[in-house]
């Protein structure tokens, strides 16, 4: 395999060009459409399937090896899965010496976390949004997969022209995802994920099981109601202490029903926690019982916003 691409001090310059390299004589790179620690996201064009996809390229971190580990992980686990609200695996190459790289399908919109900057979110979309990825999470969690970093920038949101629904959601990013052992997850000493959204067992080192998910989705539902997270006053190490100290901050104006279901996702003990498949089934239920269409009440919004974005503007697949 070779990759015509430019050197490391030129990418600036040739990202601002439509097309900027051919990977693998199979798939013409476009703009970069996100990145992190150890990759960059790439639209790209597969010219053997005639589609676009996103790219997901390894950094180069031949001293620690992170990135490709992460990579393939990734891949091990995404092979083994299939639901409509997580990003799908296309390909992927991951070969000693080359360019390592996963192609994945291209959501065409926002993540959740770009979405929220324009403030909350509709009941009715909370609910969809929940239905989501708590149904994803039953398929994750079935297939024995607990994925450890659900937050709101691994939530990808893309266009739907459903009827009083605003988009579909995706879970990305299995990268630090684990597979059970037992029932559990071990953590090896470290707390892995987002420190925001880590689950109080998490913090305490334990192993770890689906239950961490569902408090990470809880703590995502809330953010997505409010437009705040869970535990705004604190910040790095001391977010992850808070929830050590007390249980994250539940708006009064909330309807009864969603009141409980987030009090019951964000239980401290994992075990009074539900499942991800009865947060499913509860969250459509409140959607169609409860007010549909309107923000919580009390909480402060940017009007004609929320909804609405430019597809593509920030488009990400892992």
């Amino acid at each position: 395999m070779q990759v015509f691409a430019p050197l490391e001090d030129e990418m600036a310059q040739a990202e601002a060009s439509a097309t900027f390299a051919m990977l693998d004589g199979r798939y013409r790179l476009h703009e970069c459409v996100g990145q992190g620690a150890t990759a960059k996201v790439y639209r790209a064009d597969d010219l053997a399937r005639e589609r676009t996809v996103a790219i997901k390229m390894l950094r180069d971190d031949s001293d620690t090896g992170t990135g490709l580990a992460e990579a393939r992980n990734e891949v091990a686990l995404l092979a083994s899965l299939d639901h409509p609200a997580l990003v799908t695996l296309l390909n992927a190459n991951l070969t000693p010496g080359e360019p390592g790289y996963l192609v994945m399908e291209f959501v065409d919109g926002p993540t959740l976390a770009h979405q929220l900057l324009n403030g909350p979110l509709d009941m009715r979309d909370v609910a969809y949004l929940a239905c989501d990825l708590a149904s994803a999470l039953h398929a994750v969690h079935g297939a024995g997969i607990v994925h450890r970093d659900v937050k709101p920038l691994n939530i990808l949101l893309t266009h739907t022209d459903m009827p009083g629904r605003s988009y579909h959601a995706k879970l990305a990013d299995f990268g630090v995802a684990s597979m059970m052992d037992g029932g559990s997850a071990q953590s090896h000493g470290v707390a892995v994920g987002t420190t925001a959204y880590l689950a109080p067992e998490q913090v305490r080192d334990e192993d770890i099981g689906p239950s961490a998910d569902i408090y990470a989705l809880g703590l995502v539902l809330v953010e997505a109601m409010t437009g705040q997270r869970a535990f705004p006053d604190a910040a790095g190490i001391g977010a992850a202490i808070a929830r050590l100290l007390e249980p994250p901050r539940i708006p009064e104006q909330l309807p009864r029903g969603w009141s409980r279901l987030l009090r019951r996702m964000t239980a401290p003990d994992p075990t009074d926690r539900p499942a991800a498949r009865t947060v499913a089934q509860r969250a459509f239920a409140l959607m169609r019982s409860g007010p549909a269409m309107q923000p919580v009440p009390g909480i402060s919004r940017r009007p004609g916003t929320v909804g609405t974005w430019a597809p593509g503007a920030d488009a990400r697949s892992a």
